[in-house]
């Protein structure tokens, strides 16, 4: 299983309750010379933890944070999750409160009603995200023919104002020229090909990143 060798997955451990969940971004060297990876105190960390607090409620904390090597799979082998470079232990509520402008009307919904978030890519197809434990009964509503979408509330979840907590925290790393260091948000392509396929994975610099719909989506741990 070869290495992604100028990619890391910045990866957040949250708590809601009694449940766990991740949400992870992927992040690119972009300099010149041997790739290095970002330490806790890059820029673009921070970006990332901003943005996580923006989003979720106080009742939703930030616990861990761990950057993680990528390694693609070619063929069926075990996917192994290999120990992090390091660890942050934070312990941070989120202020989607402040965000959103209120607290939330509800419990949330089953934690695998997501938010469906595109990353756009700079070359080859987007990526995906899906952000659990946000929404409540009040965001989401069911159009003609069952499909869901948002029905944006004061107080409640409002896509409009996701996008713009993406633009604002994360926009600065979403180019070929990050704002401070030496790294930018991507998009990972081929993780899992197949044995005889002979393309090469590959990342990609990620210059997008807006909330869909909302969706279900079975968590995985």
């Amino acid at each position: 299983m070869p290495q992604l060798e100028d990619t890391w997955r910045l990866e957040a451990e949250m708590f809601c309750g009694t449940e766990t969940f991740r949400n992870h971004q992927d992040v690119k060297y972009v300099s010149t010379g041997t790739a290095i990876a970002p330490p806790d105190t890059a820029d673009i960390v921070n970006a990332w933890v901003n943005f996580l607090r923006d989003i979720y409620f106080p009742d939703v904390t930030i616990n861990t944070l761990f950057l993680r090597e990528i390694w693609y799979k070619q063929g069926t082998p075990p996917h192994p999750e290999h120990p992090p470079i390091w660890t942050d232990a934070l312990g941070l509520p989120g202020q989607g409160n402040l965000t959103f402008g209120g607290a939330h009307f509800a419990g949330y919904l089953p934690q695998q009603v997501c938010i469906f978030c595109k990353k756009n890519a700079s070359v080859g197809r987007a990526g995906k995200m899906f952000m659990r434990n946000v929404l409540t009964e009040a965001d989401v509503q069911s159009t003609i023919g069952g499909v869901w979408a948002f029905s944006p509330h004061p107080g409640g979840f409002d896509p409009a104002v996701f996008n713009t907590a993406a633009t604002t925290r994360l926009a600065g790393f979403m180019t070929s020229t990050p704002t401070s260091g030496n790294w930018s948000f991507a998009v990972t392509h081929l993780e899992g090909i197949p044995n005889a396929d002979l393309r090469t994975p590959y990342s990609s610099i990620m210059n997008g990143f807006t909330a869909v719909r909302p969706t279900w989506n079975k968590t995985s741990r």
